[in-house]
């Protein structure tokens, strides 16, 4: 963890484990702070400190880099891939996407599937199912 995003914080890569495990359903920032038993001040301060940006960011980024994973490596539906990155509504998730990644998610998968048409849907019992937020 410390390496792959280059933190020097144990506390800070507890946080971003939190994060990973709950793309899903996105944790408050003044619950992670609290699940690794400091201030979301302190939270703050972290990310802006050795990661350049906010933990909102940050988390939009990584709820996003996994959005993208699911577009270019399945075929369920993009408000499936919205739902599992935690966005209540698929309009939101479109203009975030289309921000960060220059391209909105339509065109994302249009283009993957015209280079590997053999991507398959996954089996719903694998998935997790739950309340989003955006």
């Amino acid at each position: 963890m410390h390496a792959r995003y280059r933190v020097g914080s144990p506390k800070l890569a507890g946080i971003i484990k939190l994060m990973e495990d709950a793309v899903e359903n996105p944790l408050d920032i003044r619950e992670l702070a609290r699940l690794v038993g400091i201030s979301a001040r302190q939270v703050e301060r972290l990310f802006r400190e050795q990661l350049g940006m906010s933990p909102k960011v940050f988390y939009l980024k990584l709820r996003l880099a996994r959005a993208r994973t699911l577009l270019r490596q399945t075929v369920d539906p993009i408000v499936e891939v919205a739902v599992e990155c935690g966005f209540a509504s698929t309009s939101h998730f479109s203009h975030a996407y289309k921000r960060l990644f220059g391209i909105p998610p339509t065109q994302e998968r249009r283009s993957v599937t015209a280079r590997n048409p053999s991507r398959t849907r996954r089996k719903k019992s694998a998935r997790r199912y739950g309340g989003a937020r955006g």
